[in-house]
């Protein structure tokens, strides 16, 4: 459900960008057009309906919705791309501490190798011989030759 938010984001933001469009014509022709009931006659009170168009209500929903409607979804699909671009950074950034770790491991157990280690005398923690204090206790090492 919550994988892959920014591709999901983007389905969303052109979706929604085409549903506003029918919309706002769909809104822009039901708001402008209206029926009203007008008196014709002075004595006989004869009225008839006059359907009117309302340009003042059609135009700018005919063209400042689409226009808004086009801003909201560029921002929206902005977010998704923005979202993408960083889980792509993230799985990049992870591989390379991944390397970074496993190389560091590798060079470790090289170094282990050729080091020789002594056991604290007093916590019996294995400690670098070249160590004068052991690193877990704080204990004295004591060398001994061999």
């Amino acid at each position: 459900m919550f994988d892959h938010p920014g591709e999901k984001l983007k389905n969303w933001a052109t979706i929604l960008f085409w549903i506003n469009i029918i919309a706002c014509i769909i809104l822009a022709l039901c708001l402008s057009i209206s029926k009203t009931e007008v008196v014709t006659g002075y004595y006989s009170h004869k009225t008839e309906t006059v359907t009117t168009f309302n340009h003042a209500v059609f135009w700018p929903m005919i063209i400042g919705g689409p226009i808004a409607s086009y801003v909201f979804s560029l921002i929206l699909y902005g977010f998704g791309e923005l979202i993408e671009n960083s889980e792509k950074q993230i799985a990049a950034v992870k591989y390379d501490r991944s390397e970074k770790h496993s190389a560091a491991v590798t060079h470790e157990s090289t170094d282990r190798q050729n080091t020789v280690y002594i056991n604290c005398p007093q916590c019996g923690r294995p400690q670098n011989s070249t160590g004068k204090v052991c690193a877990a206790c704080g204990a004295e090492l004591h060398k001994t030759s061999d």
